[in-house]
């Protein structure tokens, strides 16, 4: 699909002949003297801060503390064996801005997402496109 919910985690097949990119793709083309014959896709985290919304609140009293085990968006990262930078970085699941700081003037745009955290990393569901964080 053109835009993934933020929470659809089902890879789809698409059987349709004649699927195309949707019309904002931008191809790319790159030209090397040589090349390894080898390329990679790796997984990284996303390109900016993501700020987190739990999806049930979670209160701390003062004086105490704990881990929260949450999960944001992976980037997909294209490589060339023999390069070190990416060739390029793309969301598996393009997650929304949002502006972080104390006011309009200061701060800095961010990714959101909304998160099932968790304090047992054992009850943290998995999900195919997401990395899971310690905070």
């Amino acid at each position: 699909p053109t835009l993934q919910d933020d929470n659809e985690q089902d890879w789809h097949i698409i059987t349709d002949a004649n699927f195309g990119f949707p019309h904002s793709v931008q191809v790319e083309r790159y030209m090397f003297r040589k090349t390894n014959p080898k390329f990679l896709l790796m997984p990284r985290l996303a390109d900016r801060s993501v700020v987190i919304k739990p999806v049930d609140p979670i209160y701390i009293p003062a004086g105490q503390r704990g881990t929260l085990y949450i999960s944001t968006p992976l980037w997909i990262a294209g490589l060339v064996e023999s390069q070190h930078e990416p060739l390029f970085e793309i969301p598996v699941i393009q997650p929304k801005d949002t502006w972080f700081g104390p006011n309009a003037q200061q701060g800095e745009i961010c990714y959101a997402t909304s998160v099932d955290g968790r304090t047992d990393l054992n009850l943290l569901t998995p999900r195919a496109f997401r990395a899971v964080t310690p905070i």
